[in-house]
């Protein structure tokens, strides 16, 4: 008997287990778990503070931009799976920070400014920034900071999308 015949003559059974328990899980499929998951936690606060926001999440994630959402005193409340792979940071290590952790000498004080002037008037704005990963290492990136507004017109939280400038 081949070993084909075999296993047509024997007992079967189904079991469904994910392919990623089995260690052979594509790279590709990890990113789409953390897609699935951020965009649940994304639906999830956006129900819980009622904000009015339509922006195209999962594309967003996709593109590996990182996504950041942090309330009125700027203090990290959530991070996407991007921005930990992005910064070498746990999100142990960034929630309840705030995201200047990431600058240092090299970041531009202009930006700087620019950028606290606006949340101080809960402008939206977009501007390039030298940001530092855990390690030390120096990233350029593109951000855009969006003011996000619950559905009585009350502001409640910035929402930064994040996106390394190679």
């Amino acid at each position: 008997m081949d070993f084909v015949s075999g296993l047509s003559r024997q007992k079967k059974t189904t079991t469904n287990v994910p392919l990623h328990s089995w260690g052979i899980a594509h790279p590709l499929l990890q990113k789409q778990i953390d897609t699935a998951e951020d965009l649940k936690k994304i639906e999830t606060l956006k129900k819980q503070f009622s904000w009015q926001v339509d922006l195209p999440f999962r594309d967003f994630l996709l593109e590996n931009y990182s996504i950041i959402i942090t309330d009125l005193e700027r203090e990290i409340i959530w991070i996407s799976h991007n921005f930990v792979k992005l910064t070498g940071y746990s999100e142990e290590e960034l929630i309840g920070n705030k995201p200047m952790m990431l600058q240092g000498e090299k970041t531009d004080e202009k930006s700087r400014k620019k950028i606290r002037e606006n949340l101080q008037k809960f402008e939206s704005l977009k501007a390039k920034v030298i940001n530092y990963r855990k390690s030390g290492e120096v990233y350029n990136c593109n951000i855009e900071i969006i003011p996000l507004m619950n559905d009585k017109g009350t502001f409640t939280h910035f929402l930064a999308l994040e996106k390394e400038i190679c």
